[in-house]
């Protein structure tokens, strides 16, 4: 398919796709449960699959897994699952357990479940996966555009960084920085609805000060780095590539739901 096998597109997004799983599943389970559709709906596979198309626009370009053609089957098979596990929460209630897959408010005004669910299986997949390919294809477009001038900007830092290291003694035990740079890979990437989108990598950071390692490195949720995160971090995991985060040393300002060994990222850069 556009010179790759599926099982290519399956394992470039496998993450992604499991996350997807996961978090529609766990929709429909408390749900079912008896949650309240004003707490469920937090559980967002719309948050899930949008930040995944940015992501596949981005790493695509990043890692050279392909072009515009090759977003296409992984838009496909991302809406294949969203819409098999929307599909089996409506079924469900078709046969009389009601969730939130087939409450008024998700079913587009469609009084008949069975025509809803015929929508999720037919235009859900082919006029969502054409919709994400869009998004995901303006990613890449942008990716493309920014991707020399950021080259440029790190190399002019880099060389201002040398020129000053050069042009001043060194300090023995200088204080701690209020942020940093710290390379590792991704070995998780993890979106909290509402509350924030982190990282975790190998090796650790570890607090020069009071010698505790720090696992996490996290962003808002609406924060405009969350989409970074996402997609770095991903591209990162799923193909084993070092990445530099910046982020504040002390634990001040953290993004909600972090803890003492989390870290407020400011910004994530995939290396080469």
């Amino acid at each position: 398919m556009f010179g790759k096998r599926i099982s290519e597109y399956l394992g470039f997004q496998k993450v992604a796709l499991i996350v997807l799983a996961v978090m529609g599943l766990t929709r429909l389970a408390l749900s079912l449960a008896g949650w309240p559709n004003s707490t469920v709906h937090w559980f967002s596979m719309n948050l899930v699959a949008g930040l995944a198309t940015i992501s596949y626009g981005v790493a695509a370009y990043k890692t050279g897994f392909g072009g515009y053609k090759q977003l296409l089957p992984l838009m496909l098979f991302q809406m294949l699952v969203f819409q098999a596990v929307a599909a089996l929460g409506i079924a469900l209630a078709i046969a009389g357990h009601d969730n939130i897959y087939a409450a008024p408010e998700y079913s587009f005004g469609v009084k008949s479940q069975a025509v809803h669910l015929l929508m999720h299986l037919t235009v859900g997949v082919v006029g969502a996966s054409l919709a994400h390919w869009a998004v995901g294809s303006l990613a890449m477009l942008i990716t493309k555009a920014l991707s020399p001038r950021r080259a440029a900007t790190a190399a002019a830092v880099l060389v201002a960084a040398s020129l000053l290291a050069g042009a001043r003694p060194a300090l023995a035990d200088p204080p701690l920085s209020p942020d940093s740079h710290h390379d590792c890979t991704v070995t998780q990437t993890t979106v909290a609805p509402g509350a924030n989108v982190r990282v975790k990598c190998t090796p650790q950071w570890t607090n020069p000060s009071t010698s505790a390692p720090v696992s996490f490195f996290a962003a808002d949720a609406g924060s405009p780095a969350a989409g970074e995160v996402v997609t770095i971090g991903l591209a990162s995991q799923l193909h084993s590539r070092k990445v530099r985060i910046h982020f504040k040393t002390e634990a001040i300002e953290l993004p909600n739901g972090c803890s003492n060994d989390c870290r407020k990222l400011l910004s994530i850069t995939l290396l080469n």
